[in-house]
Parts: structure tokens; sequence; C-alpha cells
């Protein structure tokens, strides 16, 4: 029986943070693995002809795999180490929504992005397309197989990983807070689409938001893996049949 003179605090049990990296570690890391990414990605350009009109197709996957590659496999080691469960770092277990839910949800993120767009398209008379275009050789030869695999289930995988998974975990665990860090996860991961111009860049931004507020909401990467994959997949199927190079 508990002693009726103490007058002690009762002490609050605080769950362990899910990750044991901090925010400032956790970004350091994340660019160095881009950086790494990033030349790993020029190892293709070694086989590319002395005279060459432009990157051959097949120089030109093979440099997005490995670059993909290399971001994906090093978010799934990061959030392995210093004894990090990569389970619990990488938010990878069941999402606490129901499939209804998830779909409603992906559903309203082309409700958004279909709306920046058409104010893009029909308010402001810009090409949407004009940044994917450089990629409609991909899907349009005999290597769009291979290039379906790599843009809509290798990218969205290595990408949600690395940044809403690794990353955004840092943040959502310490006292900066979860969306500072969704401001600095999306910052990065846009900057990491440099390639684009501004407007598209503007909605690679809207996406990364809400790729990270469907995570907050459904407790699970599973949803905005879902939701990226999807996303991307469509545009696949738009370069292959209706964008012309």
């Amino acid at each position: 029986m508990p002693d009726a003179t103490d007058t002690s605090v009762p002490q609050i049990a605080v769950a362990a943070p899910p990750t044991p990296w901090r925010p400032i570690g956790a970004v350091l890391a994340t660019v160095a693995v881009i950086v790494v990414s990033f030349a790993a990605s020029l190892l293709p350009l070694a086989f590319l002809p002395a005279v060459s009109d432009g990157l051959p197709t097949s120089l030109m996957l093979a440099s997005i795999a490995i670059s993909q590659g290399v971001m994906g496999i090093g978010g799934w080691w990061l959030a392995g180490t210093r004894e990090g469960d990569r389970c619990k770092v990488l938010s990878l277990g069941p999402m606490r929504v129901s499939v209804g839910g998830a779909v409603l949800a992906i559903l309203a993120m082309f409700v958004a992005t279909s709306a920046f767009q058409a104010v893009r398209s029909y308010g402001l008379g810009h090409d949407i397309f004009e940044d994917m275009r450089a990629m409609a050789p991909l899907f349009q030869g005999a290597i769009w197989p291979l290039s379906f695999l790599v843009v809509a289930c290798l990218a969205p995988l290595a990408e949600e990983v690395l940044f809403r998974g690794f990353l955004l975990s840092a943040f959502g665990s310490s006292r900066i807070g979860f969306w500072l860090g969704v401001g600095i996860a999306t910052l990065i991961w846009t900057v990491l689409h440099i390639q684009y111009k501004l407007p598209a860049l503007l909605l690679v931004a809207l996406m990364g938001v809400i790729f990270s507020m469907m995570l907050r909401w459904s407790g699970s990467l599973r949803l905005p893996l879902a939701a990226h994959a999807i996303n991307n997949a469509v545009a696949c199927l738009y370069l292959m049949f209706f964008l012309k190079p």
C-alpha cells in the first residue's frame, strides 16, 4: 500500500524515441548519401561514346537507377545504425487508418496536384509537361519495362526511405518538431530535383509536404510510399502513350 504521506511527484514513463539520430546528424548523413548517390550516378558516363549527340537512353536509365539505388540503400543502412530498429525508425509498421481512408488520401493528393497544374496550365499558360520531355525516350523504346520499374518502383522506395523514413523520423522525435522537419526534408528533396524549372519545383515541394502529412496521419511509411509509386506510375503511363520527346 502506498504511503499516504508520500508527496513526491509520480514519474511518467516516456516512450523512447523511435530513432537514435538527432536532427543535425540526420541532415548531414542524408546530404552525404545524396552526394555519394550523385557521384555514383556519373559512373555510366565512363561508357559514353567520345562523339555523341546526347546521352543514350540505356546510360540515362543506368544513371537514374544507380542514384536511386544508392539513396535507398543509404537510407536503409543509416536507419539501422546506432542500434536503431529499422522498422521503427522508418515507420514500416501497419497503417493506423483503413484501406478506404488511404485510398481517399491518395485521391485527395491527385486533386491537390491536379488543381495546382490546372492553375499553371490554364491560368498562367505554362507547359506543365516541359520538364518531363527529356525522360520520354525512356518509355518509348525497348527498355520501357526497366524504365517503369526504376521510376515507378525504385525511385519512390529509395526517396521515401531516405527522406520521409530516415530523415523525418529524427525531427519527429525531437524538440525541434515534426513540421520543421517537414520543411527541411522537403527542401532537401526539392533541391534533389533541381533540374526542373521553378513551377515544377513548387509542385515537387507540394508533394513532399503531402507525403509527410500522409506519414503523420497514417503512422506508417506505407501510405506515402504507395502514393509516391502511384503518382510516378501515372507519370510513366503518360510518357509512354501521350508525350512525345
